[in-house]
C-alpha cells in the first residue's frame, strides 16, 4: 500500500532536502523537483488567511485535517524550513552569477 498524502512536515523537510541537492549537485538536476514542491507548498499548502500550512493535504492539494496549530508545526518545521530555504537560495544565487 502506498501512502499518497501530503504532511506539512515532510514538504517543509523536502524543501530544504533539494535546495541542499542543488547547491551540492547544480542546480540544473534538481531545479525543476524543487519547482514542484516549492509551488505546491505556496498554492495548496499554505493556509494564506492564517499565514499557516495545512497539516495534512491529499496529493492533488485537498485539505484532509483542518485544525491548524500544533507545537511541531509554527515552533519546527515550517518557520525552520523557511529560514533554511532562503538562506539556501541565496547561496544558489550566488553561485549561478
Amino acid at each position: 500500500m502506498t501512502d499518497d498524502q501530503k504532511e506539512f512536515w515532510q514538504q517543509a523537510e523536502a524543501m530544504v532536502g533539494i535546495l541542499h541537492a542543488c547547491n551540492l549537485f547544480g542546480y540544473k538536476t534538481y531545479w525543476e523537483v524543487y519547482k514542484n514542491v516549492h509551488n505546491f507548498i505556496f498554492n495548496k499548502a499554505a493556509n494564506h488567511s492564517t499565514g499557516e500550512w495545512w497539516p495534512l493535504l491529499t496529493r492533488k492539494g485537498e485539505v484532509l485535517w483542518q485544525h491548524m496549530g500544533n507545537s511541531w508545526k509554527i515552533n519546527y518545521h515550517t518557520i525552520r524550513s523557511t529560514i533554511l530555504s532562503i538562506d539556501l537560495l541565496n547561496k544558489l544565487l550566488l553561485s549561478v552569477k
